[in-house]
């Protein structure tokens, strides 16, 4: 097949899962505006009016590095590095807040609705640890699949909004004593929109689970090959990358301890996390330029050794 008719193929199958995830996502605000007051529809909008920023920095152009490598090197251990690195900055970003959830929930004007932070924090985790996967799919040219797994994962949110908005209200209206009433609480109300997302989330990374245990198996076992093999030159490579993580999660490690002590210094026992959440964001934006860093730095090593 002619490469630019199948580019040209493959670019408007991932555009066209794209338009029509946002179609089927627009579908469901007329259900929103419907079930719930203006006030708390508004919760709604604004901590999706932080996915896209958080979800750029939460990747830090990992998929582009992955992109430049997998092409080069064409071998799992890229995946595999690529998807650690991610795992461990994830693992260090859903650490800080899970600790702060409060402290947010306060600053953010919810500090009855702790639970939004949390359910928001961990959707955007399974997001960002779905980006690896779907790269590698369309590395691996499956257009198909990319395009069929997100629109499965719009459908499964579309089919959780209907059921949690519409069907469990309606049933426990008709019989209180209905089995519904184990899993659904009324007084969750607009919460159910994040409970959606975050089960679709889970859902979509958990059909990656059985490849990316394959991967990182493989990854393991490599290193354990090139360690016993002693090619030192191969070993300190596959070791360099893994670090990019270890990077990302002692910068804003450093961070979050050092606005703490300041907040403890500054408030005492009025404590507010006010230095807390400014550290956190200048340790991982640090985090972040260190990866930067460690990947100008291998791709300039890898040239070199390819002349």
């Amino acid at each position: 097949m002619n490469p630019i008719k199948k580019l040209a193929g493959q670019t408007a199958i991932y555009g066209l899962s794209t338009i029509v995830g946002r179609f089927l996502n627009y579908l469901l605000v007329p259900l929103y505006v419907s079930f719930f007051k203006p006030q708390e529809y508004g919760v709604v909008t604004e901590f999706y009016a932080y996915v896209t920023f958080l979800n750029i920095i939460l990747t830090y152009g990992m998929e582009t590095s992955y992109f430049k490598f997998a092409q080069e090197q064409k071998g799992k251990e890229v995946f595999t590095t690529s998807f650690i690195t991610l795992f461990t900055s994830t693992t260090v970003f859903l650490s800080a807040v899970l600790l702060f959830r409060r402290d947010i929930a306060t600053a953010m004007s919810y500090p009855d609705h702790v639970e939004y932070i949390t359910w928001f924090a961990l959707i955007l985790a399974f997001d960002t640890l779905s980006a690896i996967p779907f790269a590698n799919l369309r590395i691996n040219n499956q257009p198909m699949k990319f395009s069929a797994l997100k629109i499965f994962n719009v459908l499964i949110n579309i089919f959780l909004n209907i059921f949690f908005i519409i069907i469990c209200p309606l049933i426990l209206s008709i019989n209180s004593d209905s089995f519904i009433s184990h899993v659904y609480n009324k007084e969750i109300g607009v919460g159910y929109i994040f409970i959606s997302n975050l089960i679709a989330s889970v859902v979509t990374f958990l059909l990656f689970i059985v490849k990316l245990t394959f991967f990182i198996a493989h990854y393991i076992n490599l290193m354990i090959v090139l360690l016993l093999m002693d090619k030192g030159k191969n070993f300190r490579k596959y070791f360099y990358l893994s670090s990019i993580g270890i990077e990302m999660g002692v910068a804003t490690m450093i961070g979050v301890g050092m606005g703490w002590l300041i907040d403890k210094y500054i408030f005492g026992d009025k404590y507010s996390p006010l230095f807390t959440l400014i550290f956190l964001f200048f340790g991982f934006a640090a985090g972040i330029k260190n990866v930067i860093k460690l990947i100008k730095s291998l791709g300039k090593d890898n040239n070199g050794s390819n002349e």
